[in-house]
């Protein structure tokens, strides 16, 4: 796998890095950072919870918005804060969804949520999800 989902080491804030080091852009759903930094103000992302059977379930709401789908560069990463962390005790993940395709985009992009079954199709098809390693809130 050449995207990654990683715990930052910062401890102001529970933070992740998206990395992509594919040989190509892709797409995920972030405000891009101000030139220079390497932090954006929001990345759509969700989370998940151990369940007691020891599998993991959406955990939490969804985002009312998101941005639109932007190009994170080749051998590039992003960093991006939890808006809303975690307070239950227990082990957690991250999961970003992302796109490697870029007509995909463009048709999501042109059409919004007015897309066609075979057009949802498509793009569902087109989905990838990355995952952080699971961490504990205690």
């Amino acid at each position: 796998m050449n995207v990654s989902l990683q715990k930052s080491e910062r401890t102001d804030k529970l933070s992740f890095i998206l990395k992509n080091e594919t040989d190509h852009s892709i797409y995920v759903s972030y405000l891009p950072p101000d030139q220079g930094n390497t932090i954006s103000k929001f990345l759509a992302y969700g989370l998940e919870r151990k369940t007691a059977e020891g599998d993991f379930k959406p955990y939490g709401e969804g985002f009312h918005f998101i941005p639109s789908m932007a190009p994170l560069a080749l051998k590039s990463a992003i960093e991006f804060a939890l808006i809303y962390p975690p307070k239950e005790t227990g082990e957690y993940r991250v999961i970003v969804g992302y796109s490697e395709d870029e007509a995909v985009v463009r048709l999501m992009r042109q059409k919004g949520s007015n897309l066609t079954d075979s057009e949802k199709k498509e793009v569902d098809g087109q989905q990838r999800v990355v995952r952080s390693d699971p961490f504990a809130v205690r």
